[in-house]
């Protein structure tokens, strides 16, 4: 999550008599709360007016990384309260937003390649590589690689509290590019995430040339 997505936690069930008991509660994610866990409390009240019943407990994800709400899967609960005692708590439970298929994020920018070249002469201190959109939370990987037919560079970057929501840029060595006069270069990442999921980017195509022949 990014600072200002919103989390809503949906508490919805039937009490004994079958009426509908609906409750939400919603969080905004602060800057300083980015990559944290979110705890919500929800009051005995809502608890007890469903006793005898049945509970279905679901969050969604508003953020502007993606078109649309994010929903996880619903949890559905009994509610029983025992006679004699207070109100009895199940234990925690982590609800975990459910994997999407999504397209593929941005491809990289590749600063000195005019209409799709690379100069030698102007890679000679490294050829910046510019990564606009990551959508990478605190913690999460940033995986760089450049393929080319003789070797391939790759490096990473960790996103850190600071880097969330900016533009990540890297610098591959001149060596790399000189490798590979006139061929084809394929700049692509990935972002690792923290439920162990990976999503790939597209693929920015660049060709080496030197004008001056060196």
């Amino acid at each position: 999550m990014t600072c200002g997505d919103k989390l809503l936690l949906s508490w919805a069930g039937l009490d004994v008599d079958g009426l509908a008991c609906n409750h939400q509660v919603a969080h905004f994610v602060s800057e300083d709360r980015v990559g944290e866990d979110v705890i919500f409390t929800v009051s005995s009240a809502h608890i007890a007016a469903l006793d005898g019943g049945s509970l279905g407990i679901g969050c969604s994800l508003m953020s502007t990384c993606f078109a649309g709400p994010v929903n996880s899967h619903r949890l559905q609960l009994n509610c029983v309260k025992q006679a004699g005692h207070g109100p009895r708590y199940s234990e925690v439970t982590t609800l975990m937003i459910g994997n999407l298929e999504r397209g593929a994020l941005p491809a990289p920018t590749v600063l000195e390649a005019g209409e799709g070249w690379v100069d030698l002469l102007d890679a000679q201190d490294g050829v910046t590589i510019v990564i606009e959109n990551t959508k990478a939370e605190k913690g999460e990987l940033v995986y760089l690689k450049c393929e080319g037919e003789k070797l391939n560079h790759c490096n990473d970057r960790e996103i850190t509290r600071d880097a969330v929501g900016k533009p990540l840029v890297f610098i591959v060595p001149y060596r790399f590019w000189s490798e590979h006069r006139d061929s084809v270069i394929r700049v692509s990442y990935s972002v690792e995430r923290r439920d162990d999921t990976c999503r790939q980017s597209g693929v920015t195509l660049v060709k080496v040339q030197s004008l001056m022949g060196h």
